[in-house]
């Protein structure tokens, strides 16, 4: 059979891996003609056949995808479980070879299959059935119109992240793992392959090849079968109750204008995380100067802090943290002193605690993560609940108008305070994202990488909308009395009301349908309405358990601060002009496909922007019916991209 390998002569020289690529229906080897030379060109070994019955090969096509999936792992037997990429109709070849022939596969990255391929849902459904947080997650990034069927040019081959399926030099190389596991409950244990290779097939990769019918081709790569491939690791995982059998990791790449990625193993959860931690209290040196005018005499900041920074203070992350967040995001803290509010039970747990922590996605091992509580805020910072040192009373009302810049402004001098010149990388959600621009384009020369989650570039109409209901729900309750409501009841029908606004733009419909449970639990103070449906019970319970925990003043401070932002207006250029200073920076916006708080369009038009800029951007959507709260609930979908973009070295401004 013709072929078109590489090299001829089989892998080179200390070579490990081998890559195999499967083209499509009506196309042949050299739509692979990108991929093969850049991989090539970096030392590895490439097989790219033609299928029975296309290009060079001759013969008639197979009679179905698994006679095609036997031929396959037939012929890929004495490889050592290559990694298998497949685009279209091969993509359905490769899938089927993995799922049908376990331990043929080491790797699966699939292009361009996605509404082909009906096994894609089971595999799923079996991952959810033996791993009930299990879900999906499919990365995206911009491809050229030229490109929409799939086939990734050089530059988004190599610029993408996708090189790293096949680098296994390093723990730095390590192949991304997009989402969840296929968890076992009897899992063989990892064969490496010796050299010279073993005489059986079962020896070196533990499962057994298909015998080749006579009318089979024989693809003759040349081999030296005297020198092994290399050290191979190859994995078998059996889905319980399930036929489904699949080896190695897998990706999937659709062909709409975006290549995406499908799931495989995370690491989030097999660490103890970071333990007990406590709230840090920081006072800034002098009085505060506000964008607006205003003056804070004293500005005190809370924040926490995981990992020890270097000597050379070179990787410190900055975390900022969402709307109604706080310092806390990783580990265990009892309590917070001189709240004003409930440290309740849910405030205990860090919320971002799967995604920070020894061995996590924002590795403790490696880097010293910061939280800060925002200037406004209620979890210990100087905010409308704190003791104004010029009256010995509570701000209320007199707490000054502050803007998102003003946020930034206080963490980046309190990090100055503490010697931190340069941050290795600023991550945030939501507003958190918003703040995470304002840091990388007022502060170029103090910041390395920029990771937004599910943020803009602007606050949007329907933003305007939903925020205005929110503070109108607060100021409308009679018992807000203007702000100056401490040592009363305080606005709680008024800050229920807010979060249940807010709350529906949080989480997906289908995630609250299922959190409702058909549970109906009656409430007080409802003017003599009866609840009758569980959204109704659970939205209230919603609105109930956030008054505990946060102070009206300080949702209107931050609720205006989102209202009112203006990047161009606080930061004083415009925003071409802002993006500009952001060119020796990397970046990594997420998009969340379910999002109806900052929906995908507000994504889109700043990595736009950023692209005209020459900022090098890479930007990833996740699948996930969770909705905006994805960010904070479901870090296997996050983890491999944020590990893999924190761990390269940042450039020098």
């Amino acid at each position: 059979m013709s072929v078109y390998a590489y090299p001829s002569q089989g892998p080179p020289a200390g070579s490990e891996v081998v890559v195999v690529f499967v083209h499509g229906a009506g196309s042949d080897h050299t739509v692979w003609r990108y991929q093969t030379r850049w991989l090539v060109g970096r030392g590895v070994a490439v097989w790219a056949p033609d299928l029975p019955g296309h290009g060079r090969s001759g013969g008639e096509p197979m009679a179905s995808i698994e006679d095609w999936a036997k031929w396959l792992a037939f012929e890929i037997g004495d490889l050592g479980s290559p990694t298998v990429v497949g685009h279209s109709m091969g993509s359905l070849i490769a899938l089927e070879t993995a799922v049908a022939h376990p331990g043929s596969v080491g790797r699966l990255l699939l292009v361009g299959a996605a509404a082909e391929m009906p096994v894609h849902p089971d595999l799923i459904a079996a991952a959810e059935e033996d791993l009930p947080r299990a879900a999906a997650m499919i990365a995206e990034w911009s491809m050229p119109p030229a490109h929409r069927g799939g086939h990734l040019e050089p530059g988004l081959w190599e610029q993408g992240g996708v090189r790293r399926i096949v680098e296994r030099s390093s723990p730095a190389c390590s192949p991304p793992t997009y989402g969840p596991a296929l968890r076992t409950t009897a899992r063989r244990e990892p064969r490496r392959v010796s050299c010279p290779p073993p005489s059986s097939q079962e020896a070196k990769t533990g499962w057994s090849a298909p015998e080749r019918p006579g009318n089979w081709p024989r693809r003759s790569l040349g081999r030296d079968t005297s020198r092994s491939p290399g050290p191979v690791t190859s994995r078998c995982c059996r889905t319980r109750g399930s036929s489904i059998g699949c080896s190695g990791r897998f990706w999937l790449l659709t062909g709409r204008d975006r290549a995406c990625s499908l799931f495989s193993h995370s690491m989030s959860q097999t660490s103890s995380g970071v333990g007990r931690v406590e709230t840090r209290f920081h006072t800034l040196d002098g009085p505060f100067r506000l964008q607006k005018g205003g003056v804070l005499p004293e500005v005190t900041l809370a924040y926490e802090q995981y990992g020890e920074i270097s000597p050379d203070g070179d990787n410190v992350i900055l975390v900022f943290h969402a709307l109604t967040g706080s310092q806390h995001a990783a580990g265990w803290n009892q309590s917070v002193p001189g709240l004003t509010i409930e440290w309740t039970e849910e405030c205990q747990l860090g919320w971002w605690d799967g995604f920070i922590g020894p061995g996590r996605a924002v590795d403790t091992n490696r880097f010293a993560v910061i939280c800060i509580n925002y200037l406004g805020g209620c979890y210990g910072s100087t905010g409308p609940s704190s003791i104004d040192p010029t009256t010995g009373e509570r701000y209320a009302s007199r707490f000054p108008s502050i803007t998102l810049t003003d946020i930034v402004d206080s963490q980046m001098q309190m990090l100055e305070d503490l010697g931190i010149e340069r941050l290795h990388a600023v991550i945030g959600g939501s507003v958190g994202g918003m703040m995470c621009v304002v840091a990388a384009t007022r502060y170029p020369d103090r910041v390395g990488k920029v990771l937004p989650i599910a943020a803009g570039l602007s606050t949007s109409s329907l933003q305007v909308i939903h925020n205005f209901e929110q503070m109108f729900a607060i100021i409308s309750d009679p018992e807000f009395k203007g702000g100056d409501y401490y040592g009363g009841p305080g606005p709680e029908l008024g800050l229920a009301h807010a979060r249940m606004i807010g709350h529906k733009t949080f989480v997906s419909l289908e995630a609250m349908r299922r959190r409702a449970r058909d549970e109906i639990i009656q409430h007080e103070d409802l003017g003599g309405y009866q609840v009758g449906h569980p959204l109704e019970s659970y939205m209230l319970h919603q609105g109930q358990k956030f008054v505990r925990r946060f102070d009206a003043n300080t949702y209107l401070r931050v609720m205006e601060v989102w209202q009112r932002f203006d990047l161009e207006g606080e930061v004083g250029a415009s925003t071409a002009e802002l993006l500009a200073r952001c060119r020796d920076q990397d970046w990594l916006v997420f998009t969340i496909d379910s999002d109806v708080c900052f929906y995908p369009e507000e994504q889109q038009k700043m990595v736009d922007a950023l692209r005209r800029a020459d900022v090098p951007v890479r930007w990833f959507t996740v699948h996930s019916d969770k909705g905006h709260d994805s960010f904070l609930i479901e870090p296997w979908l996050y983890e491999a991209l944020l590990r893999d973009m924190l761990a390269g070295p940042g450039r020098s401004p």
